[in-house]
C-alpha cells in the first residue's frame, strides 16, 4: 500500500492512466482463459463517458492511479435474471467496470474501492448494491465474497455474455 491514498471521481486527465490499467487487466483475464473484457469493453468511449456523467470513482495514491470502477444507479440486464433472484426489488446501485492495476493487486485496494461506493451509495439512501463478473475471475469472485456479496444467480448482459451476479444489502441506519 503506498500512502497519501485518496478516492475520488475521475476527470478527464485521469483517462490514459485508467485505461492503460484496464488494458493490463485484459490481457490478466485473456491469460486465464476468462472472456470477460476480450470484446473491446470497457472502451475509452464508455469510461469518458462515465467519467463525464460523474460515475467513475479511482483510487489514487502518490499520483498514481491503481484502480477504478463505475457506481451507477441501474442496470437493465439485471431486471430479468437467467438463473436465481435478487434479495429484494429495492433501489440498488451497480458496481461496474471494476479493476485494480496488476501492480497493486492483493494489496487491499479492491476492499477499499468496494467499501467507498457502498458508503457513497449509502449516504444517497442506497442499501443495495449489486455487481456481476465472469465465472472464471475468480480472484474478483473471491473480492466480492470477501467483501459481503452473495452470490444469487445469473443475468445475460448484451455485448458481453453471461455474468455471475451478486448482491450485498445494509441495514437502515
Amino acid at each position: 500500500m503506498l500512502s497519501k491514498e485518496i478516492i475520488r471521481f475521475a476527470i478527464p486527465s485521469d483517462l490514459p492512466p485508467i485505461m492503460e490499467g484496464i488494458n493490463r487487466c485484459k490481457k490478466q483475464l485473456f491469460f486465464h482463459e476468462s472472456g470477460q473484457w476480450q470484446s473491446g469493453e470497457p472502451s475509452e468511449e464508455t469510461i469518458l463517458n462515465d467519467i463525464e456523467n460523474h460515475q467513475y470513482i479511482v483510487l489514487e495514491s502518490e499520483g498514481l492511479i491503481l484502480g477504478g470502477m463505475a457506481v451507477l444507479m441501474h442496470e437493465p440486464a439485471y431486471d430479468h435474471l437467467l438463473e436465481g433472484a435478487w434479495l429484494n426489488e429495492d433501489p440498488y446501485g451497480v458496481l461496474h467496470r471494476f479493476y485494480i492495476h496488476p501492480d497493486y493487486q492483493q494489496q487491499g485496494n479492491a476492499q477499499r474501492l468496494f467499501a467507498w461506493a457502498c458508503e457513497y451509495l449509502s449516504q444517497q439512501g442506497i442499501l443495495n448494491i449489486r455487481i456481476d463478473t465472469h465465472e472464471k475471475n475468480v480472484p474478483m469472485r473471491n473480492s466480492l465474497t470477501k467483501f459481503g456479496f452473495l452470490h444469487v444467480g445469473k443475468a445475460y448482459l448484451p455485448g458481453a455474455g453471461e455474468r455471475w451476479v451478486y448482491h450485498k444489502m445494509y441495514e437502515k441506519k
